[in-house]
């Protein structure tokens, strides 16, 4: 065995033992409730940071120049309201901890840990209230028309990206369930998640802050009409002390179908993606 290499079967066993150290040492109070931490990454890398922020392939590294690179989440099925979080491992190597507070897109602010003040507080000024996804109800006239049918797309569409403004599974579900039909529900769900996760920065979802449809078309069919979109995306992730903002295109066709509840997507084929 080389002393001067940390393998990458010994960094496997570890993370165990560093994700332990941080479950029981880093104490998190959201809305006034103790929140465990989840381990996101953890990620043994050189001196070229661009292994961590890229998410490099896991390889043996020097001991002496050796870092880890580490993601705790702390889930919360809540908004947001209050946070206190508590740093209390120093020693002579470590007197303080410097970090950085991100708060949506707000100006990153600095903020020290030291021994006589080991504690964060942080108040939300503006606590998110997300708007309830209701069905889209709209009287057509007597002959569909390329205004009508825009409108009713347009707030189909915009209904699948507020849904995921929720947190939990379970109402980002139900959310989309008002505007989506029971047999596409899973499938769409499941497509939609999977577009706003970023792969790049270990799985994080993105956060959308517009939605813009670029071209559509809509075709008249019996109960309904289909509608061939190209729509953009901008979504921004904060991830290892920066706030990534992206840009994705799509482009697919919609099946729109009126149902007793309302307006509702029946069928779903994407076409294109460009990240």
């Amino acid at each position: 065995k080389n002393q001067d290499f940390l393998e990458v079967t010994e960094q496997e066993k570890a993370k165990k033992k560093i994700e332990a150290f941080f479950r029981d040492r880093n104490p998190m109070e959201i809305n006034g409730l103790t929140v465990k931490p989840q381990l996101a990454r953890l990620n043994f890398f050189g001196l070229d940071i661009n292994d961590f922020a890229l998410n490099a392939k896991p390889r043996r590294v020097g001991v002496y120049q050796a870092r880890l690179g580490i993601i705790l989440a702390y889930p919360s099925s809540q908004t947001t309201r209050t946070v206190k979080m508590k740093w209390d491992t120093f020693n002579q190597h470590a007197p303080f901890l410097r970090s950085v507070v991100y708060v949506h897109d707000n100006k990153p602010k600095e903020h020290f840990f030291v021994k006589d003040k080991a504690l964060f507080k942080w108040t939300n000024p503006k606590p998110k209230v997300v708007q309830p996804v209701t069905a889209v109800k709209y009287k057509l006239k007597e002959r569909l028309n390329e205004e009508d049918a825009k409108l009713v797309f347009k707030q189909l569409h915009g209904n699948i990206y507020r849904a995921f403004d929720f947190r939990e599974d379970r109402a980002i579900y139900n959310a989309l369930a008002s505007g989506v039909d029971g047999d596409l529900l899973r499938t769409l769900y499941l497509q939609f998640k999977r577009s706003l996760l970023m792969a790049e920065q270990g799985g994080a979802r993105s956060s959308v802050v517009e939605v813009k449809i670029v071209a559509g078309k809509m075709k008249p069919e019996k109960g309904g009409f289909t509608y061939d979109c190209t729509w953009r995306i901008t979504g921004t992730v904060e991830h290892w002390g920066h706030i990534h903002t992206r840009e994705n295109e799509y482009e697919g066709t919609f099946a729109i179908s009126s149902t007793q509840p309302g307006w509702k997507i029946t069928d779903y084929d994407l076409h294109r993606q460009k990240r």
